[in-house]
């Protein structure tokens, strides 16, 4: 046994030192078309990266692109992608995919009620979550940190400005659009959005930051995932020093905080306290402890001067003691004064269609039973799609999407704070399978599988082939022990 190990390790030495010699002596001949390369690379994976926060929910999905052509060109793409390429067969997404076409086949042949936009929809959000993460994997977190930052900059610079002067609004030469009435007929009020690509005014929304979604709670989903990578998979990110880290984590929680979700506060705070309770090995864990509750006390001190001075008008109050407790916490949790009791009217119409068939009624007839309750009531996605495609499926949906968590992260409590934000965002909104949140599952499932070809990739991009071969060496051990 010991010699064949050994026989395995050496021919996998001499393999390594073949790729090395041939890296360095394209590097040393062909400087150029490396930098080509590495270049198309990041450009390519920053686009992906961009689409990927595109869909679903931002004002140009919504409001400007045709969103089936969208979803089905992204489909057709991964599909031609899987057919020349193993390295995008991943039998996590392909499996999820197949659900998600079994589902929408079942529930169509059973009521007619789903529709094949339904899946397209669903699937290429989990695609284009692969395809921009499988360009490049050791980079795809950092790359995906940097740009919410900046877009984070972006948002709140357009926010701060458009809160001191709202008619530098009339003044920002960007593409104008309906977004929804207010009342009926002639009583109706029609409110607007102004910016698509890079930041989106929103009129029903003028003093909060969207970014380009079309309400801040969409937002806070992608911004929270961020602020869950910086916080607890520190080792997964390439920063050059960090004041880059630190920067990037206080314009994170500066920009959750200019967007006023009430769903991004409570995850906000989630993970701000178990980051807080846990224990960490990292290199300047302590320090950002120590600033994060600097900065923590400060916008804590900042928003009770502002409730104890403004009142009902205050940001403490309309965003948090009013949509939690109707104005005070002494009558416990009260959601009559929030937007919150029409996401819990969705509930309960999804609670009676499950009590009137339990494996699925499609979309038409849950949207008739959830009318009947009150036609205002939305979003609370997480309990629709228990209704529409009925438990059995959603049970398997609820599987694959908390599985590569259950197995991959050893931390048992960053498996609780992603549970909450998936429910505490699903509940919250229209879709089920948002980028922002299934990225986490879509990772772990892939990057155990390519670990060790990254690993030894980057091992020979940073110039030392001994280190290749060291990696190599313990890797196997591992897989033999």
């Amino acid at each position: 046994m010991e010699a064949r190990v050994s026989h395995r390790n050496q021919w996998c030495r001499n393999l390594l030192w073949k790729i090395a010699q041939r890296q360095f002596a394209s590097k040393l001949v062909f400087p150029e078309v490396l930098m080509i390369r590495i270049t198309k690379t990041k450009t390519l994976q920053y686009a992906w990266l961009y689409l990927m926060l595109l869909i679903p929910g931002s004002c140009a999905m919504s409001r400007y692109l045709n969103t089936t052509l969208v979803y089905g060109v992204i489909i057709a793409i991964y599909a031609l992608l899987a057919l020349l390429s193993a390295k995008y067969r991943n039998v996590y997404v392909l499996s999820f995919c197949l659900l998600l076409a079994l589902a929408t086949i079942v529930i169509r042949l059973k009521t007619g009620g789903v529709g094949p936009l339904s899946f397209l929809s669903n699937a290429a959000m989990l695609v284009v979550t692969y395809i921009a993460m499988t360009i490049d994997r050791r980079m795809f977190l950092t790359r995906f940190v940097r740009i919410v930052c900046f877009f984070g900059i972006i948002s709140v610079l357009f926010w701060a400005a458009f809160c001191i002067n709202p008619s530098l609004v009339n003044a920002w030469p960007a593409t104008s659009f309906w977004t929804q009435n207010l009342g009926t007929g002639q009583w109706a009020t029609v409110l607007h959005g102004k910016g698509l690509w890079l930041y989106s005014y929103l009129e029903i929304h003028a003093t909060r930051n969207c970014g380009f979604y079309t309400e801040p709670g969409v937002y806070q989903i992608v911004l929270n995932a961020v602020l869950f990578v910086l916080l607890f998979w520190k080792k997964k990110l390439y920063f050059d020093n960090e004041k880059q880290y630190r920067t990037a984590t206080v314009i994170v929680l500066l920009t959750l905080i200019t967007c006023q979700s009430t769903t991004g506060y409570l995850s906000m705070m989630v993970i701000l306290l178990c980051f807080f309770f846990m224990r960490g090995r990292e290199r300047g864990i302590r320090t950002l402890k120590q600033k994060l509750a600097v900065l923590v006390v400060a916008i804590t001190a900042v928003l009770i001067t502002d409730y104890l001075l403004r009142g009902e008008e205050s940001l403490l109050y309309v965003q948090v003691l009013n949509k939690l407790f109707g104005g005070g916490i002494g009558g416990g949790v009260n959601l009559e004064n929030s937007t919150g009791q029409y996401r819990w009217i969705t509930v309960m119409a999804s609670l009676k269609a499950l009590s009137m068939d339990p494996f699925g009624i499609g979309f038409d007839a849950f949207y008739a039973i959830r009318d009947s309750f009150d036609p205002a009531a939305v979003a609370a996605s997480i309990a629709t799609y228990a209704a529409v495609y009925g438990v059995i499926f959603w049970l398997a949906m609820m599987i694959m999407i908390f599985y590569p968590m259950i197995r991959r992260e050893p931390k048992k409590i960053l498996i609780a704070v992603f549970a909450f934000m998936f429910i505490n965002s699903t509940v919250s909104e229209t879709y089920l399978f948002y980028p922002g949140l299934m990225m986490f599952p879509i990772y772990l499932s892939s990057y155990f599988t390519h670990k060790q070809s990254s690993v030894v990739g980057h091992a020979i991009a940073t110039h030392n082939p001994r280190r290749s071969l060291m990696v190599s060496n313990l890797m196997n051990a591992k897989e033999v022990m």
